[in-house]
């Protein structure tokens, strides 16, 4: 009896029979971190010296990207020490939930780009794409360029300039944004105590 439970218990455990998810839980994240910056800063640190061969955006690319990830992965080594270590964690609690949050909140903010693209599109400053509508509104809910934005849609439409800014800086200021700052808040809390 015991000899088969051990059978059962290694066939179980092989791994063959572990899901993606737990073969991924096994590998070492920072080690991928680290080795891809690694990889990155020599890639491009060769470049650079056959700069005549490579373009220096390319180059720039290389090295930016690889000193980047190189610096990200120092913070494995404050894993170590609770202190030290409350960011990372606070991240790991809190970019679930922040996804969720987003996803849930997706759907309007890009209702509001497209809005305003449709409605504003001679404020061609402001709303010409719709990364750049993304992106001013994502300025807006921040507190940034509120007043230019109020003052270029209402040049366009004063009526419609006026209702899209306030309802955009009501839902945005008042909901969304502490939506974000309490999952956030809560996930330090959480960590911290």
């Amino acid at each position: 009896m015991k000899k088969y439970f051990r059978d059962y218990i290694k066939k179980k455990l092989s791994w063959t029979n572990l899901s993606s998810y737990e073969k991924f839980g096994l590998v070492n994240k920072w080690a991928i971190v680290a080795l891809l910056g690694n990889l990155l800063t020599f890639f491009g640190s060769v470049f650079f010296l056959m700069s005549h061969v490579f373009h220096l955006a390319t180059i720039e690319v290389f090295l930016g990207c690889g000193c980047f990830l190189t610096w990200c992965s120092f913070t494995r080594y404050f894993e170590n020490t609770k202190d030290f270590n409350l960011i990372s964690r606070t991240f790991t609690v809190a970019i679930p939930i922040l996804m969720r949050t987003i996803l849930g909140i997706a759907p309007t903010f890009v209702g509001f780009a497209l809005l305003g693209m449709c409605l504003f599109w001679p404020y061609a400053e402001k709303f010409h794409s719709f990364s750049s509508s993304l992106y001013i509104l994502y300025s807006v809910m921040n507190g940034d360029s509120i007043f230019d934005l109020f003052q270029g849609t209402t040049e366009f439409r004063f009526i419609f300039g006026q209702l899209y800014v306030y309802s955009f800086v009501f839902i945005s200021m008042c909901f969304f944004q502490n939506i974000m700052f309490v999952v956030v808040e809560d996930s330090f809390m959480q960590v911290k105590y």
